[in-house]
């Protein structure tokens, strides 16, 4: 691991890698600083994780190849691939030489899951060995990444693979969702509390100040009555969602709802898939909302996500 121990140093040198146009993922000098702290957590230098560690919506995911090295450097942990055809995969994790559990990925799995695309077409192997070598890390051996193993593709990332398996990186989304042009729209607030409008009677909307940052605006959790959601796929095959909002309410202010729909993130909707397929309309749930502009390509694109954080029982609001 490098010995280069100050921040302004590792900052500098942040810098100097993302100028240096070699890690085309990597879009200011700000990720490449995350990226190589990422590294140094475990054990990496800084070349190593600007290489093999992309950090999406603020989890790190590794290339398929990197999980083999990781758990093998270990010394505790290892692992074998007892089958690997072009519908099954399956790989024995070991801990101080003794099995601790399979993981089993097959092309039912990926099925069920919604996967497919080219890559799963021309190297299924290749994919279901990444699969399955990503989830035996979590299951079996998550401290060898401090609880976080992610393969790009599974946080919304288009990869590419080649006859060797080599995996390649075109593209790491921001936020992973489906991208809308700027339109114009005359509602804005001026008032931030969290309690309806006495004159309006609409839910009145305050800024999370913890999470918001300058050009992403992310709402306090706030509870919607919503009009439907609708199961789509990112551009990258991946499942996601997009809810619509019966509750008025109003936008903290200097925030535009550009359009009536917000998107549930592919990275969202895994991690919370049979809430999100269970909504209904008429569902009463507890949201936060977050709005983002970016200038990319020269131009603005938003972004307009909600994270479900709970959906409140029927029988409980008949009640009330």
């Amino acid at each position: 691991m490098s010995n280069i121990d100050k921040y302004e140093d590792i900052k500098a040198m942040a810098k100097d890698f993302h100028e240096s146009g070699f890690f085309q993922s990597i879009k200011n000098p700000q990720q490449a600083l995350v990226t190589i702290m990422a590294g140094r957590e475990l054990g990496m230098g800084p070349f190593e994780a600007m290489s093999n560690i992309y950090v999406i919506q603020g989890r790190p995911a590794y290339y398929a190849h990197k999980y083999g090295d990781m758990i093998k450097r270990t010394g505790k942990y290892n692992f074998k691939v007892e089958k690997l055809t072009e519908t099954e995969c399956v790989i024995d994790f070991t801990e101080d030489g003794k099995s601790v559990g399979k993981s089993e990925f097959t092309m039912d799995d990926a099925k069920k899951a919604g996967l497919g695309g080219v890559n799963w077409t021309k190297y299924p192997r290749n994919m279901l060995y990444a699969r399955a070598i990503t989830n035996g890390a979590r299951w079996y051996c998550p401290d060898a990444f401090n609880g976080a193993a992610y393969e790009p593709s599974e946080l919304g990332a288009e990869v590419e693979f080649d006859e060797q398996g080599t995996q390649t990186i075109i593209s790491v989304p921001d936020e992973d969702v489906v991208v809308k042009d700027a339109t114009t729209s005359t509602e804005t607030a001026n008032d931030v509390v969290t309690a309806p409008d006495a004159v309006t009677g609409h839910l009145v909307l305050e800024v999370d100040k913890d999470m918001s940052r300058p050009g992403l605006t992310i709402t306090q959790a706030a509870d919607f009555e919503i009009g439907s959601f609708v199961e789509r796929e990112s551009t990258t095959g991946n499942k996601m969602g997009s809810i619509s909002i019966i509750t008025a309410y109003t936008l903290p202010a200097g925030v535009v709802a550009r359009w009536d729909e917000f998107t549930v993130s592919p990275m969202e909707f895994a991690d919370k898939t049979e809430m999100y397929r269970s909504l209904q309309a008429g569902d009463k749930i507890r949201a936060k909302l977050s709005f983002e502009a970016k200038m990319l390509g020269g131009q603005e694109k938003n972004y307009m996500n909600i994270s479900v954080i709970m959906v409140y029982p029927k029988d409980e609001l008949e009640q009330n």
